[in-house]
């Protein structure tokens, strides 16, 4: 793998002839005084260390400049290195030009090469076509980027005085780290930014490549490939909180790529119950991490955990010493049931042919699937699992597809995703039934009740505590912090200021709930409508309060009459997503 360094010559200033000499330095180090930047850089790096160097000239910039840049280069003993290539560059930068020059180029560097770049002299588009060509061979030649520099030269210094070759390559290194991020969030996959983390660490971008991140990153995502629902929360939760202590110490731009990775997980990174059953909140987890395999284009993954979440509806429904902790042996032999329960959705209850063997099992879950049929849940499930006489691919086609590769085919990706999309909404509606007809268990103690946030003007009534325990099983009330409160009561009248305090609140709420508790959110209708955008995204129930206004009349002492407005709680109401 070469060492090359690419520059541009140009014609310099016409009036003086060219290029005027000067005194470069590089890193504090004072260089030979040359016209040229390309002599000075070959001297600060020393002309040893360079195998190919590629002068880029037009017609007019090689017969001026290029022999006498070329004797300088080989004075300081990087001699037979030096080349310009035989086609030269146009100078009228027409659309087919600019791709002569992006050409050229390209054709200069080979793969693995470590590359220097100079854009010091030329014309003005030049860091323009080298950017793009920096872009595109990073990603197809995997060229590594030493150093892109430019010699700043400042006709308002003085004669003696020097000036400095500056170093760019980390703007450029940039647009990998986006590429790496972009791969987490969009692909679940965090082995770019491991390779970069090993490789250099950017000041802008601090923490991108912290070790103990990318180690979190790399377990959150194998996690969520792996559809590891009993641990996802909590290894997303894990590798969240490492974001947010990145956060503090950075800014700008690597807080901007912070935030994509936090926007895209933190959904996942809720509380599982302790339980260990296939509950309510057990099937939710499985269908928010089918939305991420899905939005991360896993399609066979999120394919097989849809099966996968069929099945746990099958389970949900077992009772008595069938509803053991999955964790345990037993718990993990009664899966059995969940492969059962797909067999028994697939086919009409009076085709079902099961083996005597399985008898037994087929009758403990008759009395689910029943009740299922009842509650029109089977029916929904049926409509994405049984195939019908119009011949359409169902669910289990499309999971058997991907084993067999006619998924690949361009004409199937299309339908993949959208079918991707529409059996994730008929799972999510099958789940929101259950909400209200699995059987359930007492909770163990009185912590694993839900509480609830009081994001409010006013504390709440005796009324509206009594109601919230009654009707949503509210185990306490939290409210703000009094720094919280009282934003929360003065919000600036400008949107930054707005949604400023927003983030604080959202953020305090984030660290203090669990899925399961309850916001009441009201307040000014901005704030308000923004932070329950927020928290709904988050998976947060919100609520507000529903009243009723009172008017009485009376005579006082002074015979005139007084009204009296009196407002009396009436409800809850969910904020609709």
């Amino acid at each position: 793998m070469a060492r090359v360094m690419v520059s541009f010559l140009g014609l310099g200033n016409p009036k003086t002839g060219g290029y005027q000499p000067a005194c470069y330095s590089w890193k504090g180090r004072k260089l030979t005084r040359t016209r040229f930047a390309q002599a000075a850089i070959v001297e600060a790096f020393g002309a040893a260390s360079f195998d190919r160097i590629v002068i880029l000239c037009t017609e007019e910039s090689k017969s001026a400049h290029f022999d006498i840049l070329h004797r300088e280069i080989e004075a300081l003993g990087a001699v037979g290195v030096t080349r310009c290539p035989e086609q030269m560059l146009p100078t009228d930068m027409r659309a087919a030009n600019q791709w002569q020059w992006f050409e050229t180029i390209l054709a200069a560097i080979d793969e693995g090469d470590r590359v220097i770049f100079d854009f010091t002299h030329g014309m003005r588009a030049v860091p323009i076509v080298f950017s793009s060509a920096i872009g595109f061979l990073q990603r197809t030649r995997h060229l590594d980027l030493e150093h892109v520099l430019y010699a700043w030269w400042d006709r308002m210094r003085g004669e003696e005085s020097t000036h400095p070759i500056v170093d760019m390559a980390d703007f450029y290194a940039i647009n990998e780290w986006t590429e790496a991020v972009a791969r987490l969030v969009d692909d679940a996959d965090a082995r770019k930014l491991a390779e970069l983390g090993k490789k250099r660490e950017i000041e802008a971008l601090h923490g991108l490549g912290d070790p103990e991140l990318v180690a979190r990153f790399t377990t959150m995502t194998d996690c969520i490939r792996n559809v590891d629902v009993n641990n996802v929360a909590t290894v997303v939760h894990d590798a969240l909180q490492c974001v947010e202590k990145q956060r503090e110490g950075s800014s700008g731009a690597a807080n901007v790529l912070l935030d994509c990775v936090w926007d895209k997980f933190r959904g996942l990174a809720f509380d599982v119950p302790s339980s260990g059953k296939y509950d309510h909140a057990y099937l939710s987890t499985q269908l928010e991490i089918i939305r991420v395999l899905s939005e991360h284009r896993l399609y066979m993954q999120a394919f097989t955990a849809m099966r996968e979440l069929i099945g746990s509806i099958g389970m949900a429904g077992l009772t008595g010493k069938y509803a053991k902790n999955m964790g345990t042996a037993k718990g993990r032999s009664n899966r059995r049931f969940a492969e059962l329960f797909v067999n028994m959705v697939q086919f009409p209850e009076e085709e079902w042919a099961f083996p005597p063997s399985r008898q037994k099992d087929v009758e403990r879950l008759r009395p689910w699937y029943h009740r299922l049929v009842e509650e029109r849940v089977i029916g929904r499930l049926e409509d994405i699992t049984r195939r019908r006489q119009d011949s359409k691919r169902t669910l289990l086609d499309y999971r058997n597809g991907f084993d067999h590769a006619w998924t690949s085919k361009a004409a199937a990706a299309k339908d993949i995703v959208e079918k991707s999309d529409e059996y994730i909404e008929v799972l999510a509606s099958c789940i929101e039934k259950l909400r209200s007809i699995q059987p359930t268990t007492q909770p163990n103690s009185r912590l694993d009740l839900p509480k609830m946030v009081n994001i409010t003007n006013h504390r709440l009534t005796p009324d509206q505590v009594e109601d919230a325990r009654n009707s949503m099983g509210i185990k306490e009330v939290l409210e703000l912090p009094p720094e919280l409160k009282e934003a929360w009561a003065t919000v600036p009248l400008d949107t930054a200021g707005m949604l400023a305090v927003v983030s604080t609140v959202f953020d305090w709420v984030w660290n203090k709930t669990s899925k399961n508790d309850v916001i009441l959110v009201q307040g000014e209708y901005g704030a308000t409508f923004a932070l329950v955008s927020h928290l709904n995204a988050a998976h947060r129930r919100t609520v507000h309060a529903t009243s009723k206004r009172e008017v009485t009349e009376r005579q006082n002492e002074h015979d005139s009459t007084e009204t009296i407005r009196h407002f009396v709680h009436r409800g809850y109401r969910d904020y609709q997503k």
